[in-house]
């Protein structure tokens, strides 16, 4: 009989050949051979300097900012202003009834290089009135006797004269209301607070002098009453 002839492989053995699978197959790596063996062998990812974003750069221009000054009168019945752009060109500009200091009126594509232009509202200090929110405040020199014996006086108001009672035995310092004389806008209307003050006639003569010495001896009264000494 003839033996069959038995030839040895040098393959390795596995205990179960239907197990092998074969390794993954290694892509190509763009950006250098070790991290991508690292990663297919151990499933490690190998962290990289961050890129630079996008160097695209973009049209728009940040917006500019200028002052306008107002008066409270302007600011009081609205007003339309004529301002001189930073481009030369003059325009119309309405300002809204009631709007406060450093509110912004914005105006579209009227800055330089087309960028929008906003107008910081500065209000002037008034001689006579001061905002607050939408409140005006005055104060009102009163002689003493119109305070003593009350009396309606013609007071000042932006929108014009007003007439203010005074009410009899009025202090010093003390706050009357206008109800609705302030500043108004959209949301709310203001009032105009008065406060009192009572300034004393001066002596300029014998006459005046012996007058306010009877009323020393007449009043039987102090202002310091309040005092402990």
């Amino acid at each position: 009989s003839t033996k069959t002839a038995q030839t040895k492989s040098n393959a390795p053995r596995y205990a179960n050949p239907g197990s092998f699978k074969e390794p993954p197959k290694l892509k190509p790596e763009k950006r250098g051979g070790l991290s991508s063996l690292l990663d297919a062998l151990f499933g490690t990812s190998h962290q990289h300097p961050a890129t630079k974003t996008s160097s695209r750069k973009t049209n728009k221009t940040l917006a500019q900012v200028a002052s306008i000054r107002l008066s409270l009168e302007d600011v009081y019945t609205g007003a339309t202003k004529t301002i001189k752009l930073p481009t030369g060109e003059s325009v119309q500009v309405k300002i809204p009834q009631g709007i406060e200091d450093g509110k912004k009126i914005r105006l579209a594509r009227k800055g330089l290089q087309q960028a929008d232009l906003h107008l910081k509202i500065q209000l002037l200090e008034h001689p006579l009135f001061r905002r607050q929110d939408a409140d005006l405040h005055i104060t009102l020199p009163i002689a003493p006797w119109e305070a003593a014996l009350g009396s309606r006086i013609t007071i000042p108001g932006l929108g014009g004269p007003l007439q203010l009672t005074i009410p009899a035995s009025t202090f010093s310092g003390q706050k009357l209301r206008l109800k609705g004389k302030g500043m108004s806008n959209p949301e709310m209307t203001g009032d105009l607070i008065v406060t009192i003050q009572i300034e004393t006639p001066p002596v300029t003569s014998e006459r005046e002098r012996d007058f306010y010495l009877k009323m020393a001896q007449h009043f039987n009264w102090t202002p310091r009453e309040e005092f402990q000494f």
